[in-house]
């Protein structure tokens, strides 16, 4: 069943790197557009760049991300806005979903979360950061002066509280937890009442 899993996951790997290699990012009076391989524009040039804000470029669904007076967007490839130009960052997380980060309407704070690719919030911006591992996200945010990691699905439910230093996929639907004395608990295949089935700051003796 994992192989199954990681030959699925090529094989998308694949197809996206192949779409993308279909379009041509072109530049004209200091602006960018993206053209189909006949030569076609789709996207006029008039954006500041077109892709991720980690410098990668790929097609998600007909969807990429635009950048315009300094932050981001999504744009499809019928030139259509998918969302405004309001994210510091956007780029691709597992499958077809786009991690955001933007600034919190409450604070000062630049804040994490997911998009669909039609612009829909998947996931709430209310992290620090996010990781997308297999259909779960690994999310942290600074508590006092300490980062604490946690668990939750795509719904935002708590699978792993928000409470360790640290926690790391080890394959499907498994994950190890490190607590702050560096203690490492190992796999999580399910995901505890940490407050009746764990001691020790979640972790099992």
């Amino acid at each position: 069943m994992k192989r199954a899993y990681c030959i699925f996951w090529l094989l998308l790997i694949t197809f996206f790197s192949a779409a993308a290699s279909s379009y041509n990012v072109f530049e004209e009076n200091g602006k960018v557009g993206l053209k189909n391989e006949q030569g076609k524009i789709l996207i006029p040039a008039k954006y500041d760049a077109l892709g991720w804000s980690n410098g990668k470029f790929s097609i998600v669904n007909n969807v990429t991300g635009y950048k315009d007076a300094g932050v981001w967007g999504l744009i499809n490839l019928e030139n259509q806005l998918i969302t405004k130009a309001i994210y510091e960052d956007v780029f691709t997380g597992d499958g077809s979903l786009i991690i955001a980060r933007k600034k919190s309407n409450l604070s000062l704070r630049t804040v994490a979360g997911c998009l669909s690719t039609s612009g829909k919030e998947v996931i709430p911006f209310q992290y620090d950061g996010i990781n997308i591992s297999f259909m779960h996200a690994i999310v942290f945010t600074k508590i006092g002066n300490q980062y604490k990691y946690g668990l939750i699905d795509l719904d935002n439910k708590t699978l792993i509280p928000q409470q360790f230093k640290s926690i790391y996929s080890i394959g499907s639907l498994r994950y190890a937890v490190e607590n702050f004395d560096n203690k490492m608990a190992l796999p999580f295949t399910k995901f505890p009442s940490v407050e009746n089935d764990c001691g020790n700051n979640g972790l099992k003796e």
